[in-house]
């Protein structure tokens, strides 16, 4: 079960880090964003159940299969079997969609603002590797008929899977970051995944060290921060990580 709670008053274990930067942990069973721009919700469904979900005009839908089985139905009865890790069904210019779930399944599902009315797509995540694992973001090229329904210029996902361990990303400086201040998700699917915040801007832009880390080792876990400060990523086993981010 979940219950809507607006990105700003994401639910959890509050850190304030300095001025007007926070990080929040939790896991997704407790947590869906609903905010201007973006929609994202953790299902987690038995077998045998139907659910029905409505999409907003002016909006794009998307469900992303963590494990299990289920169709995705849409109008004009066409019908998507998603069936293996990262399989995801991505559909716009629909009043709703039918999930008729075959087995205990775990669901992200998301929904952007976008203009896209093209025919449902589907695919699995594994398959689209040309922007370093982001898949949906304002980086595809809207023009490309193959391509578009995956572009957004407010909603980032990167499908983050590690495999050659230990793995770890050195963060980038303050002054590197392009998207300050967008909000910003990790959620591990499965493996783990240390954070280490080491930097940061204070209201004057002036840097400060200071050392804060969390680790998320359960499935569903989440650590939310805002502003996108800068961090490091470490892990020692091979880890699915999915990271989102966006802007109100």
């Amino acid at each position: 079960m979940s219950r809507f709670i607006p990105a700003t008053r994401l639910n959890g274990d509050l850190h304030h880090i300095q001025d007007g930067l926070q990080i929040r942990v939790g896991l997704l069973d407790e947590v869906v964003l609903s905010s201007e721009n973006v929609h994202v919700r953790w299902y987690n469904w038995n077998s045998g159940i139907t659910q029905r979900r409505y999409v907003r005009d002016g909006w794009c839908g998307g469900i992303f299969l963590l494990r299990g089985q289920l169709f995705v139905k849409l109008p004009d009865n066409d019908s998507i079997l998603l069936t293996n890790e990262g399989d995801y069904a991505i559909y716009g210019g629909v009043s709703s969609v039918v999930y008729q779930v075959e087995k205990d399944s775990i669901i992200l599902s998301v929904r952007w603002k976008s203009n896209y009315e093209g025919r449902p797509r589907n695919g699995n995540v594994e398959n689209r590797d040309n922007h370093k694992q982001w898949i949906i973001g304002s980086f595809i090229d809207k023009t490309v008929e193959e391509e578009k329904h995956f572009f957004s210029e407010n909603f980032e996902l990167k499908w983050g899977l590690i495999n050659d361990v230990p793995f770890h990303k050195i963060g980038k400086t303050i002054t590197n970051i392009n998207n300050y201040d967008w909000k910003t998700m990790g959620i591990i699917i499965r493996g783990s995944m240390l954070y280490e915040f080491t930097e940061f801007a204070t209201t004057s832009d002036q840097h400060q060290d200071k050392n804060v880390s969390h680790h998320l080792e359960k499935p569903g876990s989440f650590l939310y921060w805002h502003p996108n400060a800068p961090h490091t990523c470490s892990t020692e086993e091979p880890t699915l990580l999915i990271s989102l981010r966006w802007r109100d």
